[in-house]
Protein backbone atom coordinates (compact mmCIF):
# COMPACT_ATOMS: atom_id res chain seq x y z
CA UNK A 1 0.00 0.00 0.00
CA UNK A 2 1.20 3.53 -0.74
CA UNK A 3 1.77 5.61 2.41
CA UNK A 4 2.91 9.18 2.98
CA UNK A 5 5.72 9.64 5.50
CA UNK A 6 7.61 12.47 7.20
CA UNK A 7 11.25 12.15 8.22
CA UNK A 8 11.37 13.12 11.90
CA UNK A 9 14.75 14.89 11.90
CA UNK A 10 15.18 18.30 10.35
CA UNK A 11 18.12 18.34 7.93
CA UNK A 12 18.29 14.53 7.70
CA UNK A 13 20.22 12.79 4.91
CA UNK A 14 18.33 12.89 1.62
CA UNK A 15 15.79 10.09 1.15
CA UNK A 16 15.36 8.97 -2.47
CA UNK A 17 13.39 6.66 -4.75
CA UNK A 18 14.49 3.06 -4.14
CA UNK A 19 15.63 3.49 -0.53
CA UNK A 20 14.71 0.60 1.79
CA UNK A 21 11.91 1.06 4.37
CA UNK A 22 12.06 -1.00 7.58
CA UNK A 23 9.53 -1.39 10.41
CA UNK A 24 11.09 0.50 13.32
CA UNK A 25 9.85 -1.89 16.02
CA UNK A 26 10.46 -5.22 14.26
CA UNK A 27 13.49 -4.42 12.13
CA UNK A 28 12.12 -6.14 9.02
CA UNK A 29 12.05 -4.74 5.50
CA UNK A 30 8.51 -3.66 4.67
CA UNK A 31 8.89 -1.65 1.49
CA UNK A 32 10.59 0.94 -0.69
CA UNK A 33 10.53 4.73 -1.02
CA UNK A 34 8.86 5.83 -4.27
CA UNK A 35 9.44 9.59 -3.96
CA UNK A 36 10.47 12.27 -1.47
CA UNK A 37 10.89 16.04 -1.32
CA UNK A 38 12.50 18.56 1.02
CA UNK A 39 9.99 21.07 2.41
CA UNK A 40 10.83 24.74 3.09
CA UNK A 41 10.77 23.99 6.85
CA UNK A 42 13.78 21.63 6.44
CA UNK A 43 11.85 18.36 6.86
CA UNK A 44 11.35 15.72 4.17
CA UNK A 45 8.06 14.10 3.19
CA UNK A 46 7.57 11.32 0.72
CA UNK A 47 5.66 8.30 -0.46
CA UNK A 48 6.56 4.64 0.00
CA UNK A 49 5.12 1.33 -1.07
CA UNK A 50 4.89 -0.76 2.12
CA UNK A 51 3.28 -3.92 3.44
CA UNK A 52 -0.37 -3.13 4.21
CA UNK A 53 -0.02 -4.08 7.90
CA UNK A 54 2.35 -1.10 8.40
CA UNK A 55 0.22 1.54 6.64
CA UNK A 56 -1.54 3.03 9.69
CA UNK A 57 -0.99 6.72 10.47
CA UNK A 58 1.59 7.01 13.26
CA UNK A 59 3.52 3.86 12.34
CA UNK A 60 7.23 4.40 12.98
CA UNK A 61 9.54 3.64 10.05
CA UNK A 62 13.27 3.51 9.47
CA UNK A 63 14.58 4.46 6.02
CA UNK A 64 18.06 3.52 4.83
CA UNK A 65 19.23 6.14 2.31
CA UNK A 66 21.66 4.68 -0.22
CA UNK A 67 25.12 6.26 0.08
CA UNK A 68 25.92 8.92 -2.52
CA UNK A 69 29.11 7.11 -3.46
CA UNK A 70 29.64 3.43 -4.11
CA UNK A 71 30.34 1.58 -0.84
CA UNK A 72 30.20 -2.10 0.00
CA UNK A 73 27.45 -2.50 2.58
CA UNK A 74 28.43 -4.90 5.36
CA UNK A 75 26.81 -5.90 8.61
CA UNK A 76 27.92 -3.82 11.60
CA UNK A 77 29.94 -6.79 12.93
CA UNK A 78 31.95 -6.97 9.68
CA UNK A 79 32.95 -3.29 9.65
CA UNK A 80 36.53 -2.24 10.22
CA UNK A 81 37.37 1.12 11.80
CA UNK A 82 36.95 3.87 9.20
CA UNK A 83 34.64 1.93 6.86
CA UNK A 84 31.38 3.57 5.74
CA UNK A 85 27.92 2.09 6.16
CA UNK A 86 24.33 3.15 5.61
CA UNK A 87 22.89 5.13 8.52
CA UNK A 88 19.09 5.03 8.87
CA UNK A 89 16.72 7.97 9.13
CA UNK A 90 13.60 7.74 11.30
CA UNK A 91 10.22 8.57 9.80
CA UNK A 92 6.53 8.25 10.63
CA UNK A 93 3.49 7.47 8.48
CA UNK A 94 1.28 10.57 8.14
CA UNK A 95 -2.10 11.28 6.53
CA UNK A 96 -1.91 10.49 2.84
CA UNK A 97 -3.86 13.55 1.75
CA UNK A 98 -3.66 17.05 3.17
CA UNK A 99 -6.91 18.05 4.81
CA UNK A 100 -8.41 21.49 4.16
CA UNK A 101 -8.60 23.74 7.24
CA UNK A 102 -12.05 23.79 8.87
CA UNK A 103 -12.48 27.43 7.83
CA UNK A 104 -12.20 26.52 4.11
CA UNK A 105 -15.28 25.20 2.36
CA UNK A 106 -14.52 22.45 -0.12
CA UNK A 107 -16.88 22.36 -3.13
Amino acid sequence: EIVRFRVTAKGARTVKNGDTVVAARKGVKIGTVTSAVLLPDGFQVGMALVDRSYAAVGTELVIFPFPHKEVELKSVKELDVGEATSVPERAVVIERFLLAPASVKVR
